[in-house]
């Protein structure tokens, strides 16, 4: 006869099942059922426990291919970001990510590189995976990945964008606020040459910091130049592109609002190699306060976000959705933003910048 060490396993696959459970625990099938499901009805605290004992004692692992037939669920969420190198977006998907694992579900990531085509494949990777919700955040205006989404009656949250003409939840920064802030500080501090380099991609988010640097030039009566507006790309490279291009005009911008900070970034290394010092002759100031910002010589003057608490905001928005405890209109939080002053912001130079011909450039590649 064999010997079986542990009779509690069933014999033809060893694994312990929902029954030996309840067996061991002396309760019902269905007692056991509500406490790995965690309803729908409620169980005694002293009953909950000793199924959950049985659960530890047997190594019982339900089936989740199973619990999904039976549910219509998952426990998969969805989060599409541009650009998972941005710190910006790393940090975001952390506080995703801490809130979507706390309560008991996975995340797929997917990395778009600002491409609609990856947006769009992704969506329909994650819609074949059959995922309970999905956190976009789009890299390009076009609407058909999000309208993939709402077509196949999935859940959404939008985060950092605003949605034109379509009911879903989002999560957004004040980016309006946070860029005129930025604004008002180097207007402050006596300049009144200042340049700003964003993205002219129709997304809100970058319209928005536009808007409320032209908005703060304004309200201080002070011109805007057209040529201080500088189109610059997601990246360092970008910036440091668009920096060089600013510091090639004649008449040249005594402080630059560079977003986001890696796009700052890379305006201070251009500045670094037209032998400009920030921030005696150049003020520089970013948005987002990435973690490398503050560790920068000099450290950067940044608009702070909450990027983590973004994340979290948006999975808990996700959640209630999926679990139906959400209104059915949809919400919009507006996360603050912070102006973080540090040392690359400055009053603007006694001597106006040399004309172009005059910089001193060094290590321009």
């Amino acid at each position: 006869m064999t010997r079986v060490d542990n009779p509690s396993r069933t014999k033809s696959s060893g694994r312990a099942t929902r029954a030996d459970v309840a067996r061991r625990a002396g309760v019902s099938v269905a007692t056991v059922s509500y406490v790995v499901n965690g309803g729908p009805r409620p169980v005694a605290p002293h009953t909950r426990e000793g199924v959950l004992r049985a659960i530890r004692a047997l190594d019982y692992r339900p089936s989740e291919i199973a619990r999904s037939l039976r549910l219509q669920r998952t426990r998969m969420i969805g989060l599409i970001v541009p650009d998972t190198a941005n710190p910006f977006f790393a940090s975001l998907a952390r506080g995703v990510d801490e809130t979507v694992f706390t309560s008991g579900y996975s995340l797929l990531l997917g990395h778009s590189e600002y491409l609609v085509e990856r947006e769009r494949a992704y969506v329909e990777a994650l819609l074949s995976k059959g995922v309970d919700g999905v956190i976009y955040i789009q890299g390009t205006p076009d609407p058909t990945p999000l309208h993939q989404l709402l077509q196949a009656r999935t859940e959404v949250v939008a985060v950092d964008r605003e949605v034109p003409d379509v009911r879903v939840d989002r999560v957004v920064a004040d980016n309006f606020g946070g860029s005129a802030a930025a604004t008002r500080h180097l207007i402050g501090l006596g300049h009144r040459r200042i340049a700003c380099i964003a993205r002219r991609a129709p997304l809100s988010n970058a319209t928005e910091r536009i808007r409320g640097y032209q908005a703060a030039l304004a309200d201080a009566g002070v011109e805007a130049d057209p040529r201080f507006l500088a189109t610059g790309g997601p990246g360092y490279a970008e910036g440091r592109r668009a920096m060089t291009e600013l510091m090639s005009l004649r008449v040249r911008p005594t402080a630059v609002l560079a977003y986001p900070d890696v796009v700052a970034i890379g305006a201070i290394r251009a500045a670094c190699d037209l032998g400009l010092r920030v921030p005696e002759d150049v003020s520089i100031v970013g948005f987002d306060d990435i973690p490398v910002s503050a560790f920068l010589c000099p450290a950067l003057t940044t608009v702070a976000l909450g990027m983590r608490e973004m994340g979290q905001c948006a999975a808990q928005l996700l959640l209630e959705r999926i679990r139906g405890e959400a209104p059915s209109a949809p919400k919009r939080v507006i996360v603050p933003a912070t102006l973080v002053i540090r040392d690359s912001t400055a009053r603007p130079p006694r001597n106006p910048l040399p004309e172009t011909g005059r910089v001193r450039r060094a290590n321009v590649r």
